[in-house]
């Protein structure tokens, strides 16, 4: 992730979006409140400020020690607390920050700032509902706090509340109308909730108020990709611009290595992932792990990932080698990377939250690669390759990347059937057709609610499905709901569902006739795991890899007559196999077979593929030592 200040300054703890464990902004904070008045306080105060001053320095654990040690005579002062809280937090030491947070709002009740500074240490940690109380406590003192209101409207986000977020964000822009992070995470809470074009208006408001912010372009960028209107080639400028932004802040291009240039050598494989965890991920990468050949191919995994679980135990014992560095920034994690020796490193996250495109804009190895994490170029000439296919990158689609595309035989992924599968269910005699999409509520565009509309329309008594994330939040899920009412259907037709565990979304699909893709942005795990539970999908092919990941998916496996050219093709499509009971029943009993017989699911034949591609990369860069 790039961090927009490497050098701490003095100020107070700012709060953004971005995953909150790895703040897109430096951690600052201001001790605030009246003068003291007294000697003892004073004596309190003198120290403080030295002890910061020894921080500032570099000697953050002498100044702990130092404020540790003004406690044991002045326990019940609120500036010592807060200021031993925020070095703490400095530090990451959130539960020891927290406490000393606490008990300075405690002691200090009046202080706004105490509040918001407790809000974010919460924020970060996680505990997203106690810290949009606090940040609450700290607005009700002063509706007019800037951290106050930025933090809640983050905090709101972490809960769940984004069209509450939507709000609080907007005060926050008006109370600081030249600040980037307010404007952040205004874009960030509409495009959660399905406002991507809301989303993008207000991005090129913010830009226009500050021109060429890297964050606003990075959001700008990702906004583009889910919106209609937007071209392939404006999707590929706006990721251009965003490229040579960090390239400019951040430097990257060209650095020497010491990396072993023989050819045949074996390779250290870096993979660096925000979501080793249950999810898209561990389907796509699980399987690679499991086949590569250790002797020749040793793989790192550099894990970003919050809340570990499981699924990341299981994916731990399958890496050569597993490194934790979710508490590093991007510069350190770059110098790692390069103390490992990695010769080529693979970004799996790009420039969506939690990534850390910043290691790769440093130039972290000699050979750098985006595969399945991202949906299109990067745009940075820091990264060398792209791991494509035929259908999700034609020929021509040369023109909308700065890396070298490299298309992969079939497809571009590999997919392991989750391990929790049930059984396909039997379809049964129903008078009516059920449609599902459990595609991120974000892809949901307004062309493809109208669509799926006269899907149902033209079919009497049908129904639709919708599981997604941002439906926890009932302004959402209500402001859908009247979506769908604008087009006559009520929720007899339409059913929103918060989405629920992976059991839960698997058992789901036994309730599901036809599965609907969404547009412009094609899902592919969805499309995968839709398949494997015996439900076809119906996906309408796009102009860019974004749009195109579901009919790629759909050629590997033999059923492209499902994937459509045009909205009115899509239509038809839905509604002929929808017509079609023995056809639907055909699928559901055989479909899953097909999908793992197909060269989708064959790991170690996918596997080999890759790591030629790998060996080709590394040989190239071998012969030149260097691109750019």
């Amino acid at each position: 992730m790039v961090h927009l200040h490497p050098t701490p300054t003095p100020r107070r703890l700012q709060q953004a979006f971005r995953p909150l464990t790895t703040p897109e902004y430096d951690v600052t904070l201001q001790t605030r409140g009246p003068r003291p008045k007294g000697g003892a306080v004073s004596h309190a105060q003198d120290s403080i400020r030295q002890a910061m001053q020894l921080a500032q320095s570099g000697q953050i654990v002498e100044a702990i020690s130092s404020l540790r040690s003004i406690l044991t005579t002045h326990g019940n002062d609120a500036t010592v607390h807060h200021s031993l809280g925020f070095l703490q937090f400095q530090t990451g030491a959130l539960e020891q920050a927290m406490f000393h947070f606490d008990k300075a709002r405690q002691l200090d009740s009046r202080n706004p700032d105490f509040q918001s500074d407790y809000g974010t240490a919460l924020n970060i940690s996680g505990h997203f509902h106690d810290a949009t109380a606090a940040f609450r406590r700290a607005v009700a003192l002063d509706a007019k706090s800037f951290p106050g209101q930025l933090g809640l409207s983050s905090s709101l986000y972490g809960s769940g509340e984004y069209e509450a977020a939507v709000e609080t964000a907007r005060i926050a822009s008006t109370l600081a109308p030249n600040r980037a992070e307010p404007r952040l995470n205004l874009s960030l809470a509409l495009a959660k909730s399905g406002r991507t074009a809301e989303a993008v208006q207000s991005l090129r408001e913010a830009l226009a108020v500050i021109p060429g912010h890297p964050m606003l372009l990075n959001q700008l960028a990702i906004n583009l990709i889910d919106r209609p209107e937007a071209t392939p080639q404006d999707i590929f400028q706006a990721h251009q611009q965003l490229g040579q932004t960090l390239s400019a802040n951040f430097g990257g291009g060209i650095r020497s290595f010491n990396n072993d240039p023989s050819p045949d050598r074996p390779l250290n494989i870096g993979y660096v992932s925000s979501d080793l965890k249950e999810g898209p991920t561990a389907s796509f990468l699980g399987p690679v792990l499991a086949a590569h050949d250790r002797g020749n191919f040793r793989t790192f995994c550099y894990s970003v990932t919050t809340n570990p679980d499981a699924t990341t135990e299981r994916l731990k014992s399958l890496a050569w080698n597993w490194k934790d560095v979710l508490r590093l920034s991007d510069g350190p994690l770059a110098q790692l990377i390069i103390s490992d020796r990695i010769d080529v490193l693979i970004d799996l996250s790009g420039h969506f939250p939690g990534g850390r495109i910043g290691a790769f804009v440093s130039r972290a190895a000699p050979v750098q690669v985006s595969w399945f994490g991202y949906p299109a170029s990067t745009g940075l000439k820091s990264i060398g390759y792209r791991l494509a296919d035929s259908a999700t990158d034609p020929e021509g689609a040369e023109s909308l990347h700065t890396e070298k595309l490299i298309r992969l035989d079939n497809c571009f992924i590999c997919f392991q059937p989750s391990a929790h599968a049930p059984d396909v269910a039997a379809r049964t005699d129903r008078k009516a057709i059920t449609f599902a999409s459990f595609n991120a509520v974000r892809h949901w565009s307004e062309q493809t609610i109208e669509t799926w509309s006269a899907i149902l329309r033209g079919l009497p008594g049908s129904r639709l499905i919708l599981s997604g994330d941002a439906l926890s939040d009932e302004a959402t899920a209500r402001r859908f709901a009247d979506a769908f009412s604008g087009f006559g259907l009520g929720p007899d037709r339409v059913e929103l569902r918060p989405a629920g565990s992976e059991t839960d979304r698997l058992a789901a699909y036994g309730e599901v006739d036809i599965a609907l893709d969404t547009f412009p942005y094609s899902g592919f795990h969805s499309v995968c795991e839709a398949l494997d539970m015996g439900v076809p999908v119906i996906t309408l092919t796009g102009p860019a890899h974004a749009g195109r990941t579901g009919t790629s998916i759909l050629r590997t496996i033999g059923l492209e007559s499902l994937a459509a050219a045009t909205t009115g093709d899509y239509i038809r499509i839905a509604s002929d196999l929808a017509r079609d009971p023995a056809r639907l029943n055909s699928m559901r009993t055989g479909q899953r077979a097909r999908l793992r017989n197909a060269p989708l699911c064959n790991a170690p034949a996918f596997t080999r593929q890759l790591e030629s591609a790998y060996r080709e990369m590394w040989r190239s860069w071998g012969s030149n030592l260097l691109y750019t």
